[in-house]
């Protein structure tokens, strides 16, 4: 079967590292292990959520807690990312709105703030 990676013969011998980001939905981990169990190799599935619940339910192995950047840190981030476009002030007002929303996480600001920065070019 072919996809934009190759075919599954070219995969085989790699190791996988599958990320979930915003993960709001109880999911089946075990189905998503049976779709590579069978090339026998080492992977990792990380699951990232802001429910714990979620995470709790789904039965899995090792829950790390990430804390979130304060508001300051996250208004940082982003305009380190961001750059020169955020001296232009209608700009600001919008992206500071923005990284508000991101309620702190990491992920989802240097997406947002990346985002911002195409648009500028």
């Amino acid at each position: 079967m072919e996809n934009d990676w190759g075919t599954f013969e070219e995969l085989q011998g790699m190791k996988y590292l599958i990320l979930l980001d915003e993960v709001c939905h109880i999911i089946d981990p075990d189905k998503i292990i049976m779709g590579i169990q069978n090339n026998q190799n080492d992977f990792k599935v990380i699951i990232a959520s802001r429910y714990h619940r979620v995470c709790y339910d789904m039965g899995l192995h090792e829950l790390s807690l990430v804390e979130g950047l304060s508001p300051d840190d996250a208004w940082n981030m982003f305009q380190a990312t961001v750059g020169h476009l955020l001296s232009f002030p209608s700009i600001e007002s919008i992206a500071k709105e923005v990284v508000k929303e991101c309620d702190g996480s990491r992920l989802l600001i240097d997406k947002v703030a990346r985002t911002f920065r195409k648009k500028g070019r």
